[in-house]
């Protein structure tokens, strides 16, 4: 859970449901290692999926790999996602980029029309994973012995919170 400052139409905390990270992880190791149509350096984005619960916690329980782009097809997708889980709701987006990418104009951008159109009165927010080159060791990690470690202290994902002005 991660604490956010709250006012009346926000929520107190956010949670990232283990499910959410091993799909994005699965999504950016099926695109980088060839199991998927697209080109291994094509953009991995994709939809989170969740609800507000009662204590007015963001629960981002699921992540599926829709385009962020507004078409008939994504509807479509989303469509089905909510038939498996009625209770689910688009919260956000997610990108997995390199070890050290901040958020971008266009990120903001995409976060913008997605919650004008899926969330334009709740919350909705962004998801960065960050992934470590595998020659690259991060400098937070935990060596046992003088072999690379895969361990972290902390996991590569910052979530951002949409706030409408």
């Amino acid at each position: 859970d991660m604490e956010v400052d709250s006012t009346e139409n926000e929520v107190a905390s956010i949670a990232l449901h283990p499910l959410t990270i091993v799909h994005m992880s699965d999504q950016f190791t099926r695109i980088t290692c060839g199991g998927s149509p697209l080109a291994p350096d094509a953009p991995v984005v994709g939809l989170l999926f969740g609800s507000v619960d009662e204590s007015k916690a963001l629960q981002i329980r699921d992540a599926d790999d829709i385009p962020t782009e507004l078409s008939d097809t994504t509807k479509v997708q989303v469509d089905l996602h909510r038939a498996v889980f009625p209770q689910h709701t688009v919260v956000g987006w997610y990108r997995v980029s390199g070890a050290g990418d901040e958020p971008t104009p266009s990120d903001l951008q995409i976060s913008q029309q997605l919650k004008q159109h899926y969330a334009p009165s709740s919350a909705f927010c962004f998801c960065l994973l960050q992934v470590t080159d595998q020659d690259q060791k991060p400098s937070s990690a935990l060596s046992i012995g003088d072999g690379p470690s895969t361990m972290q202290e902390e996991l590569p994902i910052n979530l951002y919170e949409l706030h409408t002005v």
